[in-house]
């Protein structure tokens, strides 16, 4: 505990009893080791923890197995998101070119119509002189 700064060793002490335990077993210290254990035990154990974690097990092949096919699995997730994302992308930007087709073609209508009144007008206004 001496080795901790100052003030985790503040922090540690001021940890309840029970949250200790809680710690020590989720860092991987066995439970009835745990649970035996008085609160300067248990304190002793955090702080050494604290100084030199516990590194996880490495998992057994068939863990690493499924880990792997969960990695995998989530990633085909992300991809099929990514490319319904994409494919919604593509469908808002052709709906969006088909608005600006639309529009464009009725100016033109609208141009064209215009332009044939005009001429109208002007052909009966020649043969009315």
């Amino acid at each position: 505990m001496e080795k901790l700064p100052k003030e985790q060793q503040e922090s540690i002490k001021k940890l309840n009893t029970d949250r200790i335990r809680a710690r020590l077993s989720k860092l991987g210290v066995d439970e009835e080791v745990v649970c035996a254990a008085g609160r300067d035990e248990l304190l002793a154990m955090l702080a050494e923890l604290t100084l030199n974690p516990i590194a996880p097990p490495e998992p057994t092949p068939a863990e690493a197995k499924e880990i792997r096919m969960r990695e995998i699995e989530l990633r085909e997730k992300e991809l099929n998101t990514l490319m319904e994302m994409h494919r919604q992308q593509l469908e808002a930007e052709r709906q969006q070119r088909e608005v600006q087709r639309q529009r464009y073609e009725a100016e033109q209508l609208a141009q064209r119509k215009q332009y044939e009144a005009e001429q109208l007008a002007q052909r009966n206004s020649m043969r009315q002189n």
